[in-house]
């Protein structure tokens, strides 16, 4: 019988039986002693009764150091009847974890157990809901919490039910991974309050068999504060006669629970303290268990006395403690001495050697290289299953007990834990240990290893000076074998690209390519081919078709490599970019995006859905890029980085019309860029963020940013046609800088037909024809606006074929070719409407409008909009409006997107005629 909780129960019916939404989900939060358990107990037991199927877990404390302890205990029921099915990524990784496999050799990345978790749980739900419940759920263990919460946040839209008990407090609360998860959908927190005096008293009376009188109720009910657990210890407490313990507040104060506690196991006979420690100290404490420590007969006494005082009993072979608080305390008051001879003996009798390696790391505080080898073979297999977090806290106990003159072992550990860390998330302090390890490490291969490592990590948060300079002093260790300088140079390449130092970069990609030849190691052989085939790629355009005759294997997919560091997906940027086959180009890139979420490759998924939202804008369904855009974002929020996927999605809502959503994501975008100190490693975002900047018709700091002067203009037969060029190009025109545009007109006209791209040639032809209209040459204009339409069509790209001919339309209306003109611009709004490219429908149909030589009068403008625009024409530059005006430049910026929104213009090159007119 539940006493006091109809409304909480009510409730909690009603999630269960709630058909409406796909997902929903409950929080049970509330102090220690509360009744959350009872409670989450009943959910359960109801859902048994629905159809619905229940994945449970109930943690404690101990269990926050074993890895996977919740997630085993959540998916034991289904592992073994679904894995089967999963791809052979996922279900190694899944068995691996749950300790249902040991590791081949190879290593389980967290991410593989992530996404084999998330299509676990997505094939678990097909037939009837799920209802996945978590007591006590401040104790998930940090391997749990982080593939619970990839796969939770992205099973939104499934039938799965979330129950989370959670004790609250200023020291627990829910984990990051788990909170993430639930606050991805509407959720509902339940919070469990203190009880009334008679429902109190109730529960008193049942757990002592005697009804107190009416004084002691109202004295528990104030002195517990409504808590039932401390209701039923205060009155037992006041039946043995004992004195009261200190604290007489509300809610029940820590030092009151203490000596409540206290108070209970001061009875117990020592032996049965003894069995209870062992049991606190270990997170399954079975029979078999505490029996090997304790013996036969002290175990069988001891729980006897035990389960007399309600404290402890003996339930499914393993010893369970009645509440939880029970579990704390009897381990708290233990001396340190004690704990330690106890995890000792514990350690004596686990065969598992990650739970071995937990308790000898408790064992002990004084230092013991026997002790500290055998953490570090434990947090070997922690890693090996997938558990960085795990095996880095292990590898932290190891550094904590070698001895100072263990020096080797020292710099081998702490280099470890720093790349255990690293995969878990903690960049930061993965890279102070690297950082000591290095200077711990003997010359030569040792502190090579520890340098390319923390040159890796410092690219990661983009300090890439200090990345090349960790990478560059690993290259002058001695004797570090033909592997690991390979690596090296390969990271270098990266690097430096990143800086914007092309030619550096390239020598290095040849140097590992060199390398890479001589060594059978192949992640380390595709990094170099990878590197190499980028280098060229960028240098002149080079096909990597050569490189792919000599490793054809490379090409294929790679364990141990993340996916966007494969050749593959290289060579596959490349098509894109050159705008070959770019319907076949995203069928590779989305084949490539299933590689990733096999393998739970967070990064590459990011990398491939800013690409297949890039790819999108050249074909005909832009509701799936934008739906890309939006799923980057989801992914790269945690990950940080120079924000590409902000800037896409700002890209998409600036052309469907969003102005609002696309500045608010250009603004969130630009915040990020900050961050990053390589202004060439922030380019692909800024070059997004200007076109979004001049489809709201203001060019403003992205735009100053990738515009450039003629003489930045590669020479012919060098470079890559990068969307950075068109950007620009389009940028200089707004801002009435054509010689620049002309000069990356030729470039890109050279380009494109050097390297058989028709589209990079209609690109060229395109910024040709406004540099010619800007000068006043319409008719070379529409041959230049002719020919990018017929290399345009050619590549079918829908939404650059239509922005070429509003160009065509408007140079064709000013020419006096109102027929023609109009046939242009009907096309041109059908493609766009087509696309829901609502923003450029707007800018045709006031192209339509000017058809009918009513042109729109400047008397539209308010005052400080037409100072505005004169200063703009006369070729003034924001920042200098600015000055001259005393207004700031975002202020200026606002006025000439009003300008050119009411004149129904594009840059400040068309204001000459309005103005003449004025």
């Amino acid at each position: 019988m539940i006493v006091g909780r109809d409304q909480e129960l009510a409730r909690l019916d009603t999630f269960l039986r709630d058909d409406e939404a796909h997902r929903a989900a409950v929080v049970l939060e509330g102090e220690a002693g509360i009744g959350k358990t009872t409670l989450f107990a009943a959910a359960i037991g109801s859902a048994a009764g629905l159809d619905v199927h229940v994945l449970s877990a109930r943690p404690d404390e101990p269990d926050r150091e074993l890895a996977f302890s919740a997630l085993t205990d959540l998916l034991r029921p289904i592992a073994d009847q679904l894995a089967d099915g999963l791809p052979e990524p996922q279900r190694r990784a899944i068995a691996v974890a749950l300790l249902e496999e040991t590791d081949p050799g190879i290593g389980t990345d967290v991410r593989a157990v992530s996404a084999g978790v998330h299509t676990l749980l997505t094939v678990a739900c097909v037939e009837r809901a799920l209802l996945i419940a978590i007591d006590d759920a401040q104790w998930v263990d940090p391997s749990s919490d982080r593939v619970l919460g990839f796969a939770l946040r992205r099973l939104v839209d499934h039938p799965i039910r979330l129950l989370f008990a959670v004790r609250r407090s200023d020291e627990l609360s829910l984990p990051t991974g788990v909170d993430r998860a639930l606050h991805a959908a509407p959720f509902e927190t339940i919070t469990i309050g203190p009880l009334g005096v008679d429902d109190l008293s109730t529960i008193v009376t049942e757990a002592l068999g005697e009804r107190p009188t009416r004084r002691e109720r109202l004295q528990i009910h104030e002195q517990s504060g409504g808590n039932p657990f401390f209701a039923v210890e205060l009155a037992r407490a006041a039946r043995r006669g004992e004195d009261r313990p200190t604290g007489l507040s509300l809610p029940v104060p820590k030092t009151l629970r203490d000596d409540l506690v206290r108070l209970r196991f001061a009875g117990l006979p020592d032996g049965s303290r003894e069995v209870l420690l062992v049991a606190s100290a270990t997170s399954h404490p079975t029979v078999a268990l505490v029996r090997a420590v304790v013996g036969e007969e002290p175990l069988d006494e001891a729980m006897d006395a035990a389960e007399r005082s309600g404290v402890a009993r003996i339930m499914a072979g393993e010893v369970r403690f009645v509440h939880p608080l029970y579990r704390s305390a009897i381990y708290a008051d233990a001396s340190r001495a004690h704990r330690h001879r106890i995890h000792a003996a514990i350690a004596r009798v686990v065969d598992e050697p990650e739970e071995r390696g937990r308790h000898l790391a408790l064992s002990s505080d004084v230092p013991d290289e026997k002790i500290a080898a055998e953490i570090e073979r434990a947090a070997t297999i922690a890693g090996a299953r997938g558990a960085p977090d795990a095996a880095a806290d292990l590898l932290d106990h190891a550094i904590r007990l070698t001895p100072e003159t263990e020096t080797r072992a020292l710099a081998r550990r702490l280099q470890q834990a720093g790349r255990h860390g690293f995969d878990a998330g903690d960049v930061e302090t993965a890279i102070e240990r690297t950082l000591r390890a290095a200077s711990l490490s003997e010359p030569g291969a040792p502190r090579a290893a520890a340098l390319a490592s923390l040159g890796e990590m410092e690219r990661f948060v983009w300090r890439l000076s200090e990345s090349r300079g960790h990478l560059e002093a690993a290259l002058r260790e001695p004797n570090m074998g033909d592997r690991a300088e390979c690596g090296i140079h390969a990271q270098l390449f990266w690097t430096l690209d990143l800086l914007g130092d092309p030619s550096g970069a390239a020598q290095h990609a040849e140097r590992a390519l060199a390398l890479a030849r001589a060594i059978d190691d192949r992640p380390t052989r595709a990094r170099a081919f990878g590197a190499v085939a980028r280098a060229r790629f960028l240098a002149d355009g080079s096909s990597s078709e050569a490189l792919e005759a000599e490793a054809p294997d490379l090409w294929d997919p790679i364990d141990g490599l993340p996916v966007h560091e494969w050749p593959r997906w290289l060579a596959e940027e490349q098509r894109v970019l050159l705008g070959a086959d770019v319907a076949g180009s995203i069928d590779r890139l989305a084949e490539l995006l299933s590689r990733a979420e096999e393998r739970g490759d967070e990064p590459s998924r990011l990398v491939l859905l800013c690409a297949l939202a890039s790819a999108e804008r050249r074909t005909a369904d832009w509701a799936v890029g934008l739906a890309y855009a939006r799923d980057a974002c989801d992914v790269g929020g945690p990950l940080g980085g120079a924000g590409q996927e902000l800037a896409l999605l700002a890209w998409y809502e600036a052309a469907t019309g969003d102005r609002d959503a696309a500045r608010a994501d250009a603004d969130r975008c630009l915040e990020r860029i900050a961050g990053v100190a390589s202004p060439h490693a922030a380019l692909p975002s800024l070059t997004d963020l200007a076109d979004v900047e001049l489809m709201l018709g203001s060019a403003g700091e992205a735009c100053e940013r990738v515009m450039v002067v003629p003489e930045d203009v590669p020479s012919p037969g060098e470079g890559v046609p990068t969307r950075v060029w068109f950007v620009a190009a389009g940028a200089s025109v707004a801002s009435g800088r054509l010689d620049a545009a002309e000069a990356i007109a030729a470039w890109l006209r050279e380009r494109g037909e050097t390297l058989d791209s028709s589209f990079v040639t209609g690109f060229a032809e395109r910024i040709d024809g406004q540099v010619l209209a800007a000068g006043g040459d319409l008719a070379s204009a529409e041959r230049s606006l002719e020919l990018s339409l017929k290399a345009m069509e050619t590549d079918d790209v829908p939404f650059e074929i239509a922005r070429s001919k509003l160009l065509l339309g408007e140079v064709r209306r000013r020419s006096g070719h109102k027929r023609l003109a109009r046939q242009d611009l009907l096309r041109a709004r059908s493609i766009f409407q087509e696309l829901g490219a609502s923003r450029w429908v707007a800018e045709v149909d006031q192209a339509l409008g000017r058809i009918t030589g009513r042109r729109p009068s400047m008397g539209k403008l308010t005052d400080a909009e037409l100072r505005v625009a004169r200063l703009a024409a006369a070729g003034f530059q924001n920042r200098e409006i600015a000055e001259q005006l005393f207004m700031s430049v975002r202020t200026v910026e606002g006025h000439l997107s009003n300008v050119y929104t009411k004149l129904g213009i594009r840059s400040r090159t068309e204001l000459g005629p309005y103005l003449d007119d004025a």
